[in-house]
């Protein structure tokens, strides 16, 4: 009687110990098919308050997406698609108004996020495209479709190509998306050279 409770105790424990691992394995590799795509954009408005302002343009955009189709086209030629790739980053600047105008942006594929590390730490990416991570003094978690957003200004005095000073307000928004979990098969790449 007792080695039929005990054999029943171990077959229950085998039992649910590999329910646990069938279903981690496919935890882990939700990301076969799939990668979360997270985007850090900081935007400036320059607004000019008094005198004459010098104009910069920068153009460098290197990718697109399209929310509405969860469609990420590459145009600079940065991310290897392939099994093992969990999250692709997309960083960028832009700016408008009578100081700056122009956009930069790129695309960075991150097989391992415990090794990438710039003004983000991502210290956790979940099966569902949940992401924690630390991003300057702060530490968050972005559910699929969840945004941040920051945004502060300031007034500087600039001289304009002529030398004479100028009064700009310059306003900033950071904003970091969470745009959940992608197909791989919506990733394209283009070459624009």
């Amino acid at each position: 009687m007792i080695k039929n409770k005990i054999f029943s105790t171990v077959l229950a424990f085998v039992g649910l110990l590999s329910i646990y691992s069938c279903e981690k394995d496919e935890e882990e590799m939700w990301f076969d098919n799939q990668y979360v795509f997270l985007e850090q954009h900081h935007f400036t408005k320059s607004e000019l308050l008094e005198g004459n302002s010098s104009h910069t343009f920068f153009d460098f955009p290197t990718y697109s997406f399209d929310s509405s189709t969860g469609i990420l086209t590459d145009y600079g030629d940065k991310v290897e698609m392939n099994k093992s790739l969990q999250l692709i980053l997309g960083l960028g600047s832009s700016a408008s108004g009578d100081a700056l105008s122009g956009e930069g942006t790129i695309l960075l594929g991150i097989d391992d996020i415990s090794r990438y590390h710039t003004d983000f730490i991502i210290t956790n990416l979940e099966a569902n495209g949940t992401v924690y991570f630390s991003y300057r003094d702060s530490v968050m978690v972005l559910l699929p479709n969840e945004e941040w957003l920051s945004t502060s200004s300031e007034i500087k005095e600039e001289l304009d190509d002529n030398g004479k000073i100028g009064i700009i307000k310059y306003t900033y928004t950071n904003r970091i998306t969470n745009w959940g979990k992608l197909a791989k098969e919506n990733f394209i790449k283009k070459d624009i050279w």
